[in-house]
């Protein structure tokens, strides 16, 4: 390993392990402040094993309630939950969750003969009277139960999306088979035959040609802007890194403390600030790169207008589609089977009933 090599390896250890010192103080300094202010380590998303309930119980009903606590003025752990909830880095402890297994309460309990909304409500409210002594109401609840769970209820819709999803998997499977078997044996009868149709489809789809043309080098020295596409491929990483990161926030957590205390880090407002900046330095790069190919063109030739306009677009088109439809087909049809319970449930979008705008480009128009 050389010089600059340990240097950067060193810088990187050096940064983590400042990052980790100071997070865990962040962490002792706010457990002090929390136990100052008053306010307990509320567990604010308090959920039953969903797997037990099922196992247990054969006729199992499990619910997602949203719970918020009734104000109370005369209680001093309610004044601290307001004051301490008003902070917008810090979660809203006035609100709690609950996933709730109906036969915990009453292993009795029958949902075909029994009152779920209300046997639901004495329980819970019993429950967080127990815990804090406020009252609370119920905003939001959700519920399954055995019969829902053995039911499927695929619409026509959905099906469609699988079997296209299944069409267009396979068919690309294939194809890229092909494609890859005739550019490698280029002097088989069956290039020889389809000319001009086959070797676009080779160039296109051939493993062997595409990985050569990955790590192929521009040679045309005044076009030389891989390092551009090399910042942009980073950004492009950082985003999706970002964003991936997203439904930690919106996940049932244990420790939402410790998340809070990374929210209170005077560095915390600067990520959230790159974040920002580093997609607009994505775009940035992006219409950088498509002004250098503009001129580029109007180099070459004297005009450019629609015709040129277009060609791009349709360009643009053949580059995202594929993929793009590969995706949207997958979470309309096959994506809701690899999840169960009430965690996935949340996460629920209107993927699974209008696929089709996405497809057609129209679903910031037709229900957006």
């Amino acid at each position: 390993m050389d010089s600059c090599a340990q240097l950067y390896t060193g810088w990187i250890y050096v940064s983590l392990v400042c990052l980790l010192t100071t997070s865990v103080k962040a962490y002792d300094e706010f457990k002090l402040d929390n136990a100052g202010f008053g306010v307990e380590l509320m567990q604010i998303y308090q959920y039953d094993d969903f797997d037990d309930c099922r196992r247990v119980y054969p006729g199992f009903v499990y619910c997602t309630v949203q719970l918020r606590l009734l104000p109370d003025a005369a209680s001093a752990l309610w004044n601290s939950i307001q004051k301490y909830s008003a902070s917008p880095r810090h979660f809203d402890r006035r609100t709690i969750e609950v996933g709730s297994c109906l036969q915990e309460c009453s292993p009795s309990f029958d949902m075909t003969t029994g009152n779920v909304t209300a046997f639901l409500y004495t329980c819970l409210q019993a429950k967080i009277w127990s815990q804090y002594q406020l009252n609370s109401s119920i905003v939001l609840a959700r519920c399954k139960s055995a019969a829902d769970a053995n039911a499927t209820n695929e619409s026509w819709m959905t099906v469609v999306a699988g079997s296209a999803f299944i069409a267009w998997t396979v068919g690309a499977l294939l194809l890229v088979i092909w494609a890859t078997i005739s550019d490698i044996g280029n002097a088989s009868r069956v290039v020889k035959k389809i000319n001009v149709s086959s070797s676009v489809i080779v160039r296109s789809f051939s493993i062997r040609r595409n990985l050569s043309n990955l790590i192929m080098s521009d040679e045309r020295a005044e076009l030389n802007l891989g390092h551009l596409n090399g910042i942009r491929a980073i950004t492009m990483m950082i985003t999706l890194l970002s964003h991936s990161s997203i439904p930690l926030i919106r996940m049932p957590l244990k420790n939402v403390d410790q998340l809070e205390a990374q929210f209170d880090q005077s560095w915390f407002p600067l990520a959230m600030a790159g974040n920002t900046y580093t997609v607009q330095l994505f775009f940035v790069i992006g219409g950088l790169l498509l002004v250098v190919n503009v001129l580029q063109q109007t180099k070459e030739s004297s005009t450019v207008g629609m015709p040129y306009f277009m060609d791009r677009v349709k360009n643009r088109l053949i580059r995202i589609f594929p993929t793009y439809m590969f995706v949207i087909l997958f979470h309309s049809s096959w994506y809701p089977r690899l999840y169960d319970g009430p965690v996935g449930d949340r996460f629920k979008d209107h993927c699974v009933k209008n696929w089709w705008t996405n497809l057609l480009f129209v679903n910031n128009y037709i229900h957006p």
